[in-house]
């Protein structure tokens, strides 16, 4: 992401994560999003990485994911616009 206007502040960005299998409903709400706050580098137009980790999410093979990506701008500082450019979803596969 990148700030539009230099300043100072915080931006909070807020990730959740779904998932759901053939016959499950559709409709159901996704969790709280996990939140991760960044520093605005001050200057604009200058890429800054977040990371979001998402621990717990019990997923499976074939199943859909949904995953959420928020601003929670109610709670950061930085007044302005920050602009998603991008993302990367890792994975860590865990065998029982």
């Amino acid at each position: 992401w990148f700030n539009t206007v230099g300043g100072v502040g915080n931006v909070e960005w807020g990730a959740a994560l779904l998932s759901s299998a053939a016959g499950d409903d559709l409709t159901a709400a996704l969790p709280a999003p996990t939140v991760a706050a960044a520093v605005v580098v001050g200057a604009a137009n200058i890429l800054t990485v977040t990371t979001v980790t998402l621990a717990g999410a019990t997923l499976a093979a074939a199943e859909w994911l949904t995953l959420q990506i928020s601003r929670n701008a109610a709670a950061d500082t930085y007044a302005s616009d920050a602009r998603m450019v991008g993302i990367r979803f890792e994975y860590t596969a865990v065998t029982p």
